[in-house]
């Protein structure tokens, strides 16, 4: 097994120069260890999915779970093989680990936020749907104030928020409206829901992210962020296992993350802006409208790559997250390493570029495998 962790240096000041050097580490295994040279009836191939998109704490690989083959390759606009997580396309795309469940004349469609909130000349195409997507880590705030048990907003009236709130419990209900100002976090390690003609206005300028460990709802003729619909004033993390609802006339600009659950919107709610969920399910005249703004680079430049496809389920033979660990650090008795450095030539293009039919950085090194 070769594993290398690569660093870029030019040879020389000059941008023409000809030559640059990529110098890192090898890792060299023995075959006996669990996760290679094991065949587990399943085959070999392409598999994506199993490594988190960020790093550890201290800059290594973390594995993520069972991923799964690629039977398709994802590729960008000008064909390159890309990673499915970079898969963006043109019409906008949602990634869901699995693919979404309709019942009842729903509406899924786009629109982009750069052209103004959604309705008129701004509805676009359904959007695509990436299924098999690695669900990102949320990263939970600190310094939020001491812990209270219930945070309860009810009846006609109005509350002006401009502090963070760390609750159990976080509840709007029974005619009342919330105004946020500046940047507020609500944190519920339990419950966070909005019901009965109630509202939550954003203004610009303020924003509102929310993160809840149980329910996460919308219920009931509710208004939230539509006065002034601008999804990224309004960001909701589900941090556990349970639906994000929308149900009965709850209209919401957002982005959601839900990596461990699905969303779900019924009985003619609306949703728009961005998610990332496991799944979603749309009953009863629900609408689902997708910001493809999200498809567009820093540059403002529409991309359209085009989609692969997942295959079955695959653990790529890692036996645990212990044995994936091993292949990024040294261990006695386990593993050998040394530095190693290629040099890349400058093509025509401009482009460094190193091309060895033959490359076999560590025969008869190391542990003296050929």
């Amino acid at each position: 097994m070769l594993g290398a962790g690569l660093g870029f240096s030019e040879q020389s000041a000059s941008a023409q120069a000809a030559e640059a050097y990529m110098s890192g580490v090898v890792r060299d295994f023995r075959s006996s260890h669990a996760d290679f040279g094991q065949d587990l009836g399943i085959g070999y191939g392409h598999v994506a999915g199993n490594v988190e998109l960020a790093q550890s704490a201290i800059g290594k690989p973390t594995l993520s779970g069972t991923g799964y083959f690629v039977s398709t390759q994802w590729r960008d606009q000008s064909t390159a093989a890309i990673a499915p997580h970079l898969f963006s396309n043109g019409t906008g795309s949602v990634q869901l680990v699995t693919g979404p469940t309709m019942n009842g004349n729903p509406t899924f469609d786009t629109y982009n936020s750069q052209l103004g909130p959604y309705g008129g000349v701004n509805i676009g195409p359904a959007p695509a749907v990436q299924t098999g997507s690695t669900m990102p880590l949320i990263t939970i705030p600190t310094g939020l104030p001491p812990l209270v048990n219930e945070v309860i907003l009810t009846g006609n009236g109005t509350t002006i928020l401009s502090a963070d709130i760390h609750c159990n419990d976080f509840r709007i209900q029974n005619n009342h409206t919330v105004t946020i100002s500046g940047d507020v976090i609500i944190f519920c390690e339990q419950d966070f829901r909005v019901n009965n003609n109630s509202e939550i206005i954003i203004p610009a300028g303020s924003s509102l992210t929310v993160y809840a460990r149980d329910n996460i709802e919308f219920t009931n003729n509710v208004d939230v962020n539509m006065s002034s619909p601008d999804h990224s004033r309004l960001t909701i993390y589900n941090l556990g296992t349970e639906e994000v609802r929308l149900w009965n006339r709850a209209f919401i600009y957002a982005t959601i993350i839900s990596p461990f659950a699905q969303f779900h919107g019924t009985n003619n709610t609306d949703f728009y802006g961005t998610i990332v969920a496991q799944t979603i399910q749309l009953d009863n005249s629900a609408g689902l409208h997708l910001d493809l703004g999200g498809a567009m680079n820093v540059c403002g430049t529409l991309l359209s790559d085009t989609a692969g496809s997942a295959g079955g389920g695959s653990s790529a033979s890692i036996t645990s997250s212990a044995t994936f660990q091993e292949w990024f650090t040294d261990v006695l008795g386990t593993n050998l390493s040394l530095t190693h450095t290629i040099t890349l030539v400058r093509n025509a293009s401009g482009i460094y570029e190193y091309q060895d039919s033959s490359f076999y950085p560590i025969n008869d090194r190391l542990y003296g495998n050929e």
